[in-house]
């Protein structure tokens, strides 16, 4: 589609949404859309074509400029990331062993122990899904 015609689109249901201006950039959520809580924190463990990250031309809003040479490989692909109401703050890997998986975290920056207890529940739902034991190493 053309610009054009995305933009004739998005005036056809504007009116289904709300909109969000954050630093200049205009981003249209659904109505029933409502912010969670502040004390409570949502910890993701994202894989590497998430749309969360590769869906936008400009990520400034969830990933830093500068953590952003940080999750790219040399090939400009991502490394899987670590989501946190919706920042990007480490990356990820696992190491497939025999019984169990190892999962290594580097954040971007030092963190307070209640989001390594975040990863640590985040990284339980991935534990269930895989069916085996995950070792947590946060490098």
């Amino acid at each position: 589609m053309s610009i054009t015609e995305v933009k004739s689109a998005l005036e056809l249901v504007k009116s289904n949404f709300i909109s969000e201006t954050v630093n200049s950039e205009t981003y249209f959520l659904t109505n029933s859309f409502s912010l969670p809580k502040k004390e409570i924190s949502s910890v993701y463990l994202l894989p590497t074509f998430d749309e969360f990250i590769i869906s936008y031309r400009n990520r400034k809003d969830s990933l830093s400029i500068e953590n952003q040479p940080k999750v790219l490989t040399p090939n400009r692909i991502f490394k899987p990331t670590i989501g946190v109401n919706g920042q990007m703050v480490g990356i990820w890997k696992r190491t497939k062993k025999k019984d169990t998986v190892l999962m290594e975290n580097v954040l971007f920056e030092s963190q307070d122990k209640s989001l390594k207890i975040g990863i640590e529940k985040a990284a339980k739902f991935y534990e269930q899904f895989l069916d085996k034991k995950m070792e947590i190493l946060h490098l």
